[in-house]
């Protein structure tokens, strides 16, 4: 799960993205939240934020949803699922999901893992004992973060779509192969609700 906000300090969420993995395709998913009132009156709009996520705070009045409204689809969409941030529990994401619930007098009805997305391709990728020249290749292949939840999120599942890959060893023989499969792991893009 990934979340873009308002600001990195005193903001609120716009865009809460998730993404996982079924057979080698990569599924997303996301909404755009309309700020509450009382948001907009003591937190922060941050002018920078919004020029590296391009959400304007007229577009999320107009597309995003209420923050109960996204709370609730999020507990139908990952209802008792597992989820990973890329900032981990103690990082800015979990603040920010957590002022949304708050705001929708809700609680989510799936569990944070204590791992960073990080961390979990790290742990992976050490267990599938990738040599270097494929660890290059998949580097080389990898989506590049965009600041939008939804493809950020994306991002990781790529990696992990990928080590699956790499865990063949035929590839290890067959460097063409493996970049071609690479590249044929589609990552969806932009594809929000709204906009």
């Amino acid at each position: 799960m990934d979340i873009e906000a308002s600001a990195l300090i005193s903001g609120f969420p716009v865009e809460i993205g998730w993404a996982w993995q079924e057979a080698d395709s990569i599924q997303t998913d996301s909404v755009l939240i309309a700020p509450a009132d009382k948001w907009l009156d003591i937190l922060t709009w941050d002018p920078s934020a919004e020029a590296t996520h391009g959400l304007t705070l007229d577009s999320l009045r107009n597309y995003g949803i209420l923050p109960a409204d996204a709370c609730q689809y999020l507990n139908s969409q990952l209802h008792n699922l597992d989820v990973v941030f890329d900032t981990g529990l103690s990082g800015a994401d979990v603040q920010w999901l957590k002022l949304a619930y708050a705001q929708a007098r809700d609680t989510p009805t799936y569990s944070f893992l204590s791992v960073t997305s990080e961390d979990l391709i790290k742990n992976r990728l050490g267990l599938a004992h990738i040599p270097p020249p494929m660890f290059q290749t998949m580097h080389k292949f990898a989506p590049v973060p965009t600041h939008r939840a939804e493809n950020d999120a994306a991002h990781w599942v790529w990696w992990l779509i990928a080590i699956d890959i790499a865990g063949d060893h035929s590839y290890s023989i067959d460097q063409d192969s493996f970049s071609k499969a690479l590249r044929e792991i589609e990552v969806p893009r932009g594809r929000s609700r709204f906009i």
